[in-house]
Formats: structure tokens, C-alpha cells, sequence
């Protein structure tokens, strides 16, 4: 079960990395189409300037102006600039691509080791034995239930059967009485006999007492085995759900990023500025080329190769300007720049932020990686700290698990080893008592002592103790006896004990699993009660004999 849970998960953890890798191409050619297109627009505008600079050569009036012509908007530098600019985007392009093919060598390394964990996990399976072993446990457990609700519905027929017994004695006591009513004093014997019944049922139920306890502590004990499951389940789920908490940490963590990109973006596009600060900012962080259009607007700015701009040559490209943006006021002109290049500013930070995304996300993709391997329990010679550190963890965990393992184990094969001398010697003591063994196959259908009726061979031997105790009672006791009232004139009302009674010393402490030595130490203590008992009742006995006797 919990290899089928780890196979589920791998399989999930690959479908969220094919995800992942398809929005992550998306994107790519997303960002290729986009630069694309802007290459083929600076291209556009290159070949426009290239056309500009030939006219402006043939021209008889120079570089600066045309006679009646449209003027240049711009120097020989800045189409110089421009190419270069074509140059880096060109090279970007190739620098991208080329990640990308790297990129898709990774995915099929990828696969390929996904791939050999699938194998390795059938593997497992098959070293493992199967599935089913939690529903064999189960059944197991299930049979132990059925064995203990068979040993109570036993004890309760041992119980109707010495009603049966005591009223068999009751019988045997009038047909006493009647041979020998005329004597008083076999009169007298016969109430004393009836009283020793009394108090040899009083020690019956006090077996069934300690028979109870025995029923009680059994049950306790199934009750641990059962905690002791259910833990050890819950240990092996608890390790596959730390897979699926990484993988939810990763998920959150990018749409964090998305929702921080969103929310930049929204400032970006709300924030106002004075003209000022503006052209300040726009000054300090523009690019290069963008700083070249600024610097054309600025008195002290320099016109080219001539020195400072005079009046004139200011008035003419201001009104250059205005004819080019049909705008006639200086302060909409300047507002209308300033927002231009904020525009361009706002689009290099979303190009910045989407460069850091791109970092984050090979970050995942490196984590991603090295939970692979952790889980595939292998790693390269050159990992870095934090994946040997987690993969000490792992181990260590997995030496506590199989330490665990161990100990239950053994637990499990010393009950059974107990279990076993428990049935040796019950086969003894039935054999020896030569109990007959004809009436419980009859019932069950099987022969032989096994744990599932070794409850109706331990009911048998008490049966035949309790004929063997009787017989040495008739044969030892005195022969006048009688009942002191006619069988069936007076009630006998039996007062059945609480099964509480005998619980005073329990504590917490004996609902835990007890091991080989303290039960045999436990069922000692019970036998030595039992005699104890045993001597009591004798002695009780033998003081009521000479009591009769004076």
C-alpha cells in the first residue's frame, strides 16, 4: 500500500514537471516571438536610416540640412548606436537558444531517471511480497477477536454447567435423605455437606473471576496491538506527505512571485511624478541610447561636432520637434517625453523582473532535482551541503523505522514462541487427565490443539478436575449426610461477584505489551493464588469435618 502511494506520487511529481516544463517553453517562445518582432522592427528602422544617410551624402548642402528636404531627426551616431543595439539583440537571440536546447537535454535527463525509478519501484513491490500484507494483518487481528469472543461464550457454558453439576450434588443429597431420613444425625451432616457446596461454588466463581481478568488483560493487549498498527501506519504516511508539502511550499512560493509581478506592475502604471524627478530618473537609468534623445532637448546639450547650440539652432529644433509631434506647448511636449520614457523604464524593470523569474524558476528546477535524487536515494559526488544534510536526515529516520521494525518483529516472535509451550503444555495436561477429545472434534469438525480451540481444551480440563475433586470428596467424606429442607422448599439465590472485585492492585501500567519473562512471572503469581485458594478451602473443610465429628 504505501509502495502504491509513493508510485502515485512520482507519477503526480512527473505530471507537474511536464506542466511546468510545457509554461516554461510557452513562455520562451513567447519572449523569442517578441524579440523577434523587435528585430525585425530595428531592422526596419536601420534600413530607413541607412536610406536617410545616402540622401543626406548626396546631397550638395551637407549632412545637417537638404535643400527643402525633411531634416534628420538624428546624428550618424545614434544610427551607429542603433546597429550596435541590433548587434546585442542578435546575440541574445543565439545566447537563448541555446539555453533552450540545454534546457531540453535536462527534460530528457529527467525522464530518463523517472523512468528508472518506476523500474525500481516495481522492484520494491516485488521484494516487499506483495500488497496485501496490511489486509493479512487485519484478518489476523480479526481471528484473535473471534478466538476471544469464543473463549467468553465458553466460560459462560462452564458456568451453566456447574448450575448443572450443583444440581446433579442437590439430587445425590435427597436421595441421602430419603434412605437415611430417620437418623438425625446424618441429618446434621447433610447441612454441613450443603454448606461446603456453597462455599466450593464461592471458590468456582472466584476462578471465574480470574478467568475474567485473564479475558480483560487479553483484550488490553489486543487494544496495543492495535495502537501499535495504527502508529506504525501513520509513520509510513506521514513520510510520503512530505513530498506533497514540498511540492505545495513550490507552488506558493511562485504565485507569491506572480502576485508581487502583478503588483509592481500596477505601481509602475499608477505612479505620478513631477516633470522634475522624472527626467532625473529618466537621466540615471535609462539606456544609452534613450540618455542620446534626452541630451537633444537640453540647451547645454552639445549639437554635434560644432560646440554649444546657439538661440537659433535651439528655436529651430524645438520647432523640428513641434512639427514632428504637433505640439505647440513646451510644458505638454516635456510631460508628453517624460511619460514616453517612463513607458520605457516601466518595460525594462517588467524585462528585469522577468530575467529574475527565470533565475527562480531554474532555482525550483535545481530543487525539484534534488528531491528526485533523494528520493531515489542516491547522490553525485559534487551535491552541495543542504542535500547531504537531508539526506543524513532521511537516513536516520530510516534507521529508526528500521529499528522499530525489529523490535515489533521480535515481539511478535516471542508471543508466538510463548503461544507455542502454552499448547505443549496443555496437550500434556489434557493427555494425562485423559479428557476426551471426541466431543470437541465432533463440535469443530477438526482434530488436534491448535490456538483457535485450545479454549474448549482448557474447558474440558477444568470439567475433569472438578469430576476428579468431586470424586475424592464422596470418597473421603463422611456417608451420613442429609439436606436439613426438603429439595425445592427454600431458594438458593446466587449472588454473582463483580468483576472489579479483584482489581485493586491494576494500574495503567499493565495495559502495555508485557513480554516473555513478565508473563510467565504473571501466571505464576495466578497459580500460586490458585493454590493458595486451594489450601484455604481445604482447611476450611477439614475444620468443618472435626467440627461434625465432635
Amino acid at each position: 500500500m504505501a509502495e502504491g502511494a509513493s508510485t502515485e506520487e512520482i507519477t503526480r511529481k512527473y505530471k507537474r514537471l511536464e506542466s511546468n516544463k510545457n509554461d516554461w517553453q510557452a513562455e520562451t517562445q513567447k519572449e523569442l516571438k517578441r524579440q523577434q518582432a523587435e528585430i525585425a522592427q530595428l531592422k526596419k528602422d536601420n534600413e530607413q536610416l541607412k536610406s536617410q544617410l545616402v540622401s543626406a551624402q548626396a546631397s550638395p548642402f551637407g549632412p545637417g540640412r537638404s535643400a527643402g528636404g525633411p531634416q534628420p531627426t538624428g546624428s550618424t551616431g545614434q544610427r551607429i548606436q542603433k546597429v550596435r543595439e541590433l548587434e546585442n539583440q542578435r546575440d541574445t537571440i543565439s545566447s537563448l537558444e541555446s539555453k533552450c536546447d540545454i534546457e531540453s537535454k535536462k527534460v530528457e535527463e529527467l525522464s530518463r531517471k523517472i523512468q528508472n525509478l518506476k523500474s525500481k519501484v516495481s522492484g520494491a513491490r516485488e521484494t516487499m511480497g506483495g500488497v496485501n500484507i496490511t489486509k493479512e494483518s487485519n484478518l489476523m487481528i480479526e481471528k484473535q477477536i473471534k478466538v476471544l469472543e469464543n473463549r467468553l461464550d465458553k466460560a459462560l457454558v462452564k458456568f451453566n454447567e456447574a448450575l448443572h453439576v450443583n444440581k446433579e450434588l442437590r439430587q445425590q443429597i435427597d436421595n441421602l435423605r430419603r434412605e437415611r431420613g430417620v437418623f438425625d444425625t446424618i441429618y446434621k451432616k447433610l447441612e454441613r455437606e450443603l454448606q461446603e457446596k456453597k462455599k466450593e461454588m464461592a471458590f468456582i466463581i472466584e476462578v471465574s473471576n480470574i478467568a475474567y481478568e485473564e479475558r480483560d488483560n487479553a483484550q488490553n493487549e489486543l487494544a496495543q496491538l492495535k495502537i501499535y498498527a495504527s502508529k506504525e501506519m501513520n509513520s509510513f504516511e506521514e513520510t510520503f506527505k512530505e513530498l506533497d508539502e514540498l511540492l505545495e511550499e513550490d507552488r506558493k512560493m511562485k504565485e507569491a512571485i506572480k502576485a508581487r509581478m502583478a503588483e509592481r506592475k500596477e505601481k509602475s502604471d499608477s505612479k505620478p511624478g513631477s516633470a522634475g524627478d522624472d527626467q532625473g530618473k529618466a537621466k540615471r537609468k535609462l539606456a544609452p541610447g534613450t540618455q542620446t534623445k534626452v541630451h537633444s532637448f537640453s540647451p547645454n546639450a552639445s549639437s554635434g561636432p560644432g560646440g554649444d547650440m546657439s538661440p537659433q539652432n535651439y528655436e529651430e529644433a524645438f520647432n523640428k520637434i513641434k512639427a514632428a509631434t504637433n505640439l505647440s506647448d513646451i510644458n505638454a511636449l516635456v510631460g508628453r517625453f517624460l511619460h514616453s520614457e517612463d513607458d520605457n523604464f516601466s518595460l525594462f524593470n517588467y524585462v528585469n523582473e522577468l530575467n529574475n523569474e527565470i533565475e527562480k524558476l531554474e532555482d525550483a528546477r535545481n530543487e525539484i532535482k534534488a528531491e528526485m535524487e533523494r528520493v531515489k536515494g542516491t547522490t553525485a559526488s559534487g551535491s552541495d551541503q543542504s542535500r547531504k544534510v537531508l539526506l543524513k536526515q532521511l537516513e536516520d529516520k530510516l534507521q529508526v523505522e528500521e529499528a522499530n521494525s525489529k523490535k515489533y518483529q521480535t515481539m511478535v516472535d516471542s508471543t508466538g514462541k510463548l503461544l507455542e509451550q502454552i499448547i505443549v503444555c496443555v496437550e500434556k495436561m489434557f493427555t494425562t487427565l485423559e479428557c476426551d477429545e471426541q466431543k470437541i472434534a465432533d463440535s469443530q469438525g477438526t482434530n488436534g490443539l491448535s490456538e483457535n480451540n485450545i479454549h474448549l481444551y482448557l474447558g474440558a480440563i477444568e470439567l475433569k478436575c472438578d469430576e476428579y475433586l468431586a470424586r475424592w470428596r464422596r470418597i473421603h467424606g463422611a456417608p451420613e449426610r442429609g439436606p436439613q429442607y426438603p429439595f425445592g422448599s427454600s431458594s438458593i439465590s446466587i449472588d454473582i461477584p463483580n468483576t472489579g472485585d479483584d482489581y485493586e492492585g491494576y494500574s495503567d501500567e499493565e495495559e502495555r505489551v508485557l513480554t516473555r519473562e513478565e508473563l510467565l512471572a504473571k501466571t505464576n503469581q495466578k497459580i500460586s493464588q490458585k493454590q493458595a485458594a486451594g489450601q484455604e478451602y481445604g482447611r476450611k473443610g477439614g475444620k468443618s469435618k472435626s467440627k461434625g465429628k465432635r
